[in-house]
């Protein structure tokens, strides 16, 4: 099954057991990221650091349970950082238009 799919059908079971306005706040900006290891793991992005937080102190025994019986398995689940991964993208673009090397600092 496709991450993506894997996903939509995990917020169908997650709805069922939370407020639509949790819903809407901590489950809608939750974007799935396919990776090299897509069909043993899991990989969701989250707006910031806080947000990962929250939802992993909050949400996560939820979303492991309705994810287990979605894929019938032990998939994993990673977390990425949105507001990481765009800063550091951004840091190594300006890096390279200042004729940096996109990541090392020059002493």
């Amino acid at each position: 099954m496709e991450s993506q799919n894997i996903w939509n059908s995990c917020l169908e079971g997650v709805s069922q057991h939370i407020s639509p306005q949790h819903f809407s706040t901590w489950f809608t900006p939750i974007r799935v990221v396919d990776g090299p290891d897509s069909d043993e793991e899991l990989t969701l992005e989250v707006p910031n650091r806080f947000f990962l937080e929250w939802i992993k102190e909050h949400y996560l025994a939820l979303i492991q349970d309705v994810l287990r019986r979605v894929v019938d398995s032990n998939m994993r689940l990673s977390w990425k950082v949105g507001d990481e991964m765009r800063s550091s993208a951004a840091g190594a673009k300006r890096s390279r238009a200042a004729g940096g090397t996109g990541g090392a600092k020059a002493a």
